[in-house]
């Protein structure tokens, strides 16, 4: 890459020429590193003598190619270097970086030959340069087809970053050779001169007048060219326009011969790219000229109108600044944009259609655009959240997110909504998980969806399958219509789509683990065959008013766990089976004993269904409405059973008798909780001992390892109202948290929302949106090995315990009712706490004081002060 002598050159006479100030003999390593010390070097000798420019350009080349400075040719002022930068330069009026323009307004350092640096840092005539009759020989020294694909330009960007003694014009020439498979076609024999770039710059790819370029400040998607073409200048609208100060010169020769129109959009980009990789022979002029019309489906030659040919937009908020990105700021782990949209194109077509991801009419292509090019987060195309992300804005798009009621992507005020407050506007660029309606586990995948009466319109996408954690879809009193998607994950186990417009029959496919189903008020229709036969674990099944059909299957009498069926309102006719009829009479019995919550709502239509066994409706009463507070209650349950007091066991423990046990387990369990709550049984202490002591089949022994922890647990049901937890509690066969029931006979760490270590002890306790109702135990510091421990968005009141064992790292406690002040002592060990959405109040001092290594601290909407 560096300059020597021409022998064959023929100089003019000095009255003539300017001095040469380009042989400064430093090789060129065009490297991210040596372009960042060139600009660093720019910046802060802005100001300085004409010169300095040249001064930095050696300074730089010698620190990139780590190369002793022997040789180098201090030549004074310079005004203009003979294409240098790898035989990239700029014309005239354009800025060049040797000028002292900023790297983002220069694209290339140099002026081209016979230009020179005006005061306004851009490229002028050189009154004094006379040209030579080699200087045309050197344009024409690389004439090998250009592929402009992704192999390429990473064949380039590896040969320059390696190669820091060979020159610009040979990487081209091996990278595209290698690129179209060819043989070496260039017989030149020239390895010293230097390629002069086409009129459009930018590899022929450049704007026209009206056009917006990525060099105007234009998001890369609607400006795909970086430049705009010789003879225009960027306009304060991002576009490109006449420049009045260009020379007619005959500069625009190269423009009229592709005047076909620009349409910009996927179909014409993916032509494009195909054209460029099958047709290496063809220039890059022709596929542009042919994928054009393809796309544009025009004859006459005519410009589309500014909306016509474009994907339609949403009003998203995205960044204002007006400078063109960098390589570095379009690319995840060094590389390209269009290999980052390529990769991200390939891993969401396992999600979409890939045709739904080119139509910009649809909402998966204005989710892709959206990801691809708006998305102020600007993922990577490997990040584990892609999908969730991607899948979320099919949502909003599919539901007319731009017209909800709060919280759309254009909603600024959505933090203040009485709905959602304290939430993000979707589409935003904070952490999905913080989007209005969300929340998330542990893991940051999706948990919950709950955007109730919010003016969703359209229809549910079936990208809603990936959401593999979803446990809550609460979307009742909305507008939405279309039929229900099938693609449900087997994680959902309530499913809100009540009062919207849904047509079409209830999918058979349904997730078994369903235990809440409120299809009420739509406009569906068919049989329930199919329904209720699949869905053993329902409690809450409200169907009434829409337009079903049929009779009501045999089958509603295996779901043993049945609380709640609505089938009034439809076209239901025939009998109620007498096998449920039978099963609720039986239920009913047991209820009186406080053993059975089973059918206690069963409507009908009584004029067209005959049911003895129905009530309330067919006496009369009006039926409830989900988690109305009117819905019946069960009979309450007897009080338990006292400890026996004195009398001989059985021997439960080997070498002492049921007197000693309990006394043994009680001395043991006062070094935990004081000895007057265990003794008043109407404390959680006083039923965990009599629980653990007389009613545990697991009938531990005193000093058993995993006693105290056993205890501890059974507090925290009894101290959080535990039989009525949504999930998991005492009674619940269908425990929807991957584990038994609590204060089941199996192992403590097999209870739903609890993990043990390799040697039993518990670790994590994940009890989230579970209705706890009630405090938090202070024994919970005596779990010695808990990592983790999620109460998140329950009913917790109270204080918060003053102290917590040191093993813990993450404690959320957010979206309870929880009151005081912050402890100092919760764990040394925090690393995440998440508070927020309580009633909190006090300073924050001995919080910071007592957690040195917090790195996610999450307070909002609480009472704090100072």
């Amino acid at each position: 890459r560096t300059c020597v002598k021409d022998p064959d050159y023929d100089p003019p006479s000095k009255s003539k020429t300017k001095p040469d100030d380009s042989d400064d003999g430093i090789k060129l390593c065009n490297t991210s590193n040596e372009r960042k010390c060139r600009d660093d070097c720019f910046d802060k000798k802005c100001d300085s003598s004409n010169g300095v420019f040249t001064d930095c350009h050696r300074q730089c080349r010698y620190k990139c190619c780590d190369e002793d400075r022997d040789g180098g040719k201090d030549s004074g002022d310079s005004d203009d270097t003979d294409d240098s930068d790898d035989g990239q330069c700029h014309k005239e009026g354009e800025k060049a970086i040797e000028c002292g323009a900023d790297s983002k307004d220069g694209r290339f350092h140099a002026c081209c030959k016979g230009l020179k640096c005006s005061d306004d840092r851009t490229c002028v005539k050189d009154p004094d340069y006379v040209q030579s009759d080699s200087d045309d020989d050197d344009d024409k020294s690389d004439d090998t087809p250009l592929c402009n694909n992704e192999e390429e330009t990473e064949c380039r960007d590896k040969c320059y970053d390696q190669n820091c003694e060979i020159g610009e014009k040979q990487c081209r020439k091996e990278c595209r050779l290698k690129c179209c498979e060819e043989e070496d076609s260039d017989d030149s024999g020239d390895t010293g001169g230097v390629t002069r770039p086409s009129d459009d710059s930018d590899d022929g790819q450049c704007h026209k007048e009206g056009e917006k370029a990525v060099e105007c400040g234009a998001d890369p998607k609607e400006g795909r060219f970086d430049v705009c073409c010789k003879g225009y200048i960027c306009s304060g609208d991002r576009t490109c326009v006449k420049d009045p100060d260009a020379p007619p010169d005959g500069d625009d020769d190269d423009d009229d011969s592709d005047d076909t129109p620009l349409c910009n959009t996927e179909e014409e980009n993916e032509c494009k790219l195909e054209c460029y990789e099958k047709n290496c022979e063809i220039g890059e002029k022709q596929c542009r000229k042919e994928c054009r019309q393809k796309c544009c489906e025009r004859t006459d030659g005519s410009r589309p109108s500014s909306d016509e040919g474009r994907p339609t937009r949403s009003p998203t908020r995205r960044p204002t600044g007006t400078a063109a990105p960098t390589r570095e700021e379009l690319s995840c782990n060094g590389i390209t944009q269009g290999e980052r949209a390529r990769i991200m194109f390939m891993r969401l077509s396992l999600i979409s259609d890939p045709e739904d991801l080119l139509d910009m009419d649809t909402p998966q292509g204005r989710a892709y655009d959206w990801i691809v090019s708006k998305d102020e987060r600007r993922l990577c195309p490997l990040e584990e959240n892609l999908e969730q992300r991607y899948a979320l804005a099919v949502f909003y798009y599919s539901t007319e997110g731009d017209d909800w009621s709060d919280c759309s992507a254009r909603d600024d005020d959505c933090d203040g909504s009485r709905a959602f407050p304290g939430a993000e506007p979707w589409l935003s660029k904070e952490s999905e998980c913080a989007w209005a309606g969300i929340s998330c586990n542990a893991r940051s995948e999706v948990r919950n969806m709950e955007l109730p009466d919010n003016d969703l319109r359209g229809s549910l996408p079936d990208e809603i399958q990936v959401f593999s954690s979803l446990d809550i879809i609460g979307l009742e009193d909305n507008k939405i219509g279309g039929t229900i998607p099938d693609t449900f994950n087997e994680s959902l186990i309530r499913l809100r789509l009540n009062n919207n417009r849904l047509t079409g029959e209830i999918p058979s496919t349904l997730p078994s683990r369903l235990i809440a189903l409120y299809l009420n008020s739509n406009e569906l229709e068919g049989p329930l065959d199919g329904v209720i036969g699949s869905l053993p674990n329902m409690r809450q099944l409200q169907l009434n008013d829409n337009q079903l059909s049929g009779d009501i299957p045999s089958s509603l009498a295996s779901m043993k766990n049945l609380r709640i069926a609505r089938f009034e309102e439809n076209m239901i006719e025939g009998s109620m089976p007498d096998r449920v009829c039978r099963q609720k009479e039986e239920a009913d019995e047991n209820e009186e004993n406080g053993d059975s919550d089973y059918l206690m709502w069963l409507s009908v239509d009584c004029d067209m269904v005959e049911c003895d066994c129905c009530s309330p409706s067919c006496d009369g009463e009006t039926a409830p409405t989900p988690d109305s507070p009117s819905a019946p209650s069960p009979t309450p349950r007897p009080p338990r059973p006292t400890p026996p007091s004195g009398s001989p066991g059985d021997g439960i423990c080997p070498g002492i008798s049921d007197d000693d046990r309990i006394q043994e387990i009680f001395d043991e369990l006062s070094e935990i909780s004081d000895q007057d709550e265990l003794n008043d049984l109407d404390t959680p202490q006083g039923k965990s001992i009599v629980w653990l002591v007389t009613e545990d089949e697991k009938q531990l022994c005193p000093g058993d390892e995993t006693l105290a922890q056993r205890y501890i647990l059974s507090i925290l049901y009894y101290s959080t109202s535990g039989d009525d937890w949504t999930d998991c509690s005492q009674d619940d066969n269908s425990c929807d948290r991957n584990g038994d029931p609590w204060l089941s006979e199996s192992s403590e760490c097999e209870w739903g929302g609890v993990q043990c270590n390799m040697k039993g002890f518990v670790e994590t306790i994940e009890l989230d949106v579970n209705n706890l109702d009630g405090t938090i135990p202070f024994e919970m510091k005596d779990l010695k090995f808990l990592d983790i421990l999620n109460f998140e968005n329950n009913r917790l009141r109270g204080e918060i315990p003053d102290e917590f064992n040191d093993t813990l790292v993450r404690l959320r406690l957010n979206k309870n009712r929880l009151t005081g002040t912050i402890p100092g002592t919760l764990s040394t060990r925090l690393v995440a706490l998440y508070l927020a959405d309580n009633n909190l109040e006090g300073t924050l001092d001995d919080l910071l004081e007592g957690t040195r290594f917090l790195n996610r601290l999450e307070l909002e909407n609480n009472r704090l002060s100072g």
